[in-house]
């Protein structure tokens, strides 16, 4: 599954990340808060975003079933700790407490 940003950022990301398919995600300049607990090639492939990548990391993933599943295992593990209604809940939580101090 590959996920392009659109106009301003994509939405699917998160649905493509909850599949048990390997998930390409094209570099993007808007980010959703937990993409700072993403990593790429543990939790999905990177691809730069002028493609210039893809073709070369598409074939890197399909030669490696041990990459495969490793990706894949980390994913479903992500997802379900990051791409929840709770885990949203807390940042929000999170971005109120930090702005009642200041």
């Amino acid at each position: 599954l590959i996920d392009f940003k659109g106009i301003g950022f994509s939405g699917r990301t998160k649905i493509l990340l909850n599949s048990p398919r390997i998930v390409f995600i094209v570099d993007r300049k808007y980010e959703e808060f937990w993409y700072e607990y993403i990593k790429p090639w543990v939790h999905y492939v990177p691809v730069k975003e002028d493609l210039s990548d893809l073709e070369k990391n598409y074939e890197k993933i399909e030669s490696d079933t041990d990459l495969q599943e490793f990706i894949k295992r980390n994913q479903r593990e992500f997802a379900k700790k990051y791409l929840t209604k709770e885990a949203a809940l807390l940042r929000i939580k999170k971005i109120i407490e930090e702005h009642e101090d200041g």
